[in-house]
């Protein structure tokens, strides 16, 4: 959920689908202003690689304009943006090999920032291939930091 004026606004994104662009929905994400930095402590080997959608909330973020970064041990694994307005939210995809500290960052990529309604849909630590140890993926909590560890 983000907060807009105190009231909660489901976690949505334009997305392409199938050449089309649709509002969709997300069961899990995390929510953010700018300047903003989400930070997870991953145990190293387990996962493989870290995928979302990274987005303006639909409706909210019309006049928005971010940018979106994921960092790993403090170097930048990929950037997106920036975005802007109702563009449909682009897919992350980022290997983790080596990484124990993974950051998820939105900076204003100008503007007043009055639309800057970020989402981060769907997080998911996927795990390395071969580990019969834990589930294949894991969802993200909204709390930082946290660490994020195998089941049993």
């Amino acid at each position: 959920m983000i907060l807009n004026n105190g009231k909660p606004v489901p976690l949505q994104l334009n997305v392409a689908e199938q050449g089309q662009t649709v509002t969709r929905t997300f069961a899990s994400g995390i929510g953010t202003g700018t300047r903003s930095v989400v930070t997870y402590l991953i145990p190293e080997g387990v996962y493989a690689r870290f995928t979302a959608w990274a987005g303006l909330q639909a409706g909210l973020g019309r006049g928005g304009q971010v940018t979106f970064c994921v960092s790993g041990n403090g170097k930048p694994l990929t950037t997106l943006g920036p975005v802007v307005g109702d563009a449909a939210a682009q897919a992350v995809d980022v290997p983790l090999a080596g990484v124990t500290n993974l950051q998820l960052t939105v900076s204003s990529a100008g503007g007043d920032g009055s639309g800057n309604f970020a989402v981060w849909g769907e997080p998911r630590l996927r795990k390395a291939p071969g580990r019969a140890d834990a589930r294949p993926s894991r969802a993200f909590a909204p709390n930082t930091p946290q660490t994020l560890v195998p089941r049993q």
